[in-house]
């Protein structure tokens, strides 16, 4: 294993490690250049099959910048449906179902960056009704600091795509599997405040492509003066759906994962007759796994 790997490895076991608290809510509230807040609430962990939690800023002021969420023990049998940043930005809601028959204890977490701003970011949504794909844009001279999604209404989808584009312009989801009844896609949008503000900046990084799953990444701003605010990711493979996008200003890393829908010759969960793999499906496991961290500077508030 290669020491890139390595520490890819081992980073994205950190962040694992460090959201395992049911709630983490700083002393002080964070103020324009300082560090931003990391608010973090984890549902009940038992083989509920429908599950929502609802993660709040923790200070008075402070706005959503940046939207995660991950599934715990789902060993590929439950899928994220959604990463929703309420309208008003105070809050972050994570909802996640079991496929059909799965019956093991699982839980999902809801993860919220939140800071102040003289100027406070605002959500764009954009809806694809009966379509797998929609994307949300952010008007000039507004850029993306955060990400999200909802689909509805199709038990066989598995979310492979929230990602911002490279000028932190649009977000952009994708659904694999059975095309859902509806696909929304949000971008939490900030203008600067300083004349001399960036708009902020993308990196990523990607995985090896093989027959590996899960797939974890992780994406670091180490020897930058940007903090992580948002994450995205998108992920290439039959049957691989993203389970875990995770922003952590604290660590100031990005990370995510993918799992991959149970094989045919395997146990299934799924509907008789839903569609479990893309039409693109070669028969081949192989896949890989891109994480994006959406990088803020202080003097971007």
């Amino acid at each position: 294993m290669s020491r890139k790997r390595n520490w890819q490895v081992a980073a994205a076991a950190t962040l694992v490690v460090v959201l395992v608290a049911t709630v983490v809510t700083p002393v002080t509230a964070a103020r324009p250049g300082e560090l931003p807040d990391l608010a973090v609430l984890v549902s009940g962990h038992d083989p509920v099959p429908v599950k929502s939690v609802t993660v709040h800023c923790p200070q008075a002021g402070q706005s959503v910048f940046g939207a995660g969420g991950r599934i715990i023990d789902g060993a590929g049998a439950v899928a994220l449906t959604a990463i929703a940043p309420d309208q008003t930005l105070s809050s972050v809601t994570v909802e996640a179902a079991a496929r059909n028959g799965h019956t093991a204890d699982w839980s999902v977490e809801a993860i919220a960056v939140c800071d102040v701003s003289s100027d406070p970011p605002h959500r764009q949504a954009s809806t694809t009704v009966d379509g797998a794909t929609a994307a949300a844009s952010c008007p000039d001279p507004t850029r993306v600091t955060g990400t999200g999604f909802r689909f509805d209404g199709a038990v066989a989808a598995h979310l492979d795509e929230v990602t911002p584009d490279q000028d932190l312009r649009r977000v952009r989801v994708h659904v694999g599997g059975t095309t859902p009844a509806r696909v929304t896609a949000y971008a939490i949008c900030k203008r600067p405040t300083s004349v001399d503000g960036t708009p902020g900046v993308r990196r990523s990084a990607t995985t090896g492509t093989d027959a590996t799953w899960p797939k974890t990444v992780t994406v670091g701003a180490a020897g930058s003066d940007q903090r992580v605010y948002g994450v995205g990711a998108s992920v290439r493979g039959r049957g691989a759906m993203l389970t875990a996008l995770v922003p952590h200003p604290v660590l100031n890393l990005a990370g995510a994962r993918a799992d991959q829908v149970p094989r045919p010759d395997q146990p299934t969960w799924d509907d008789p007759g839903a569609r479990r793999y893309d039409a693109s499906d070669d028969g081949s496991d192989d896949g890989e796994l891109t994480g994006y961290a959406i990088l803020l500077s202080p003097t971007f508030h």
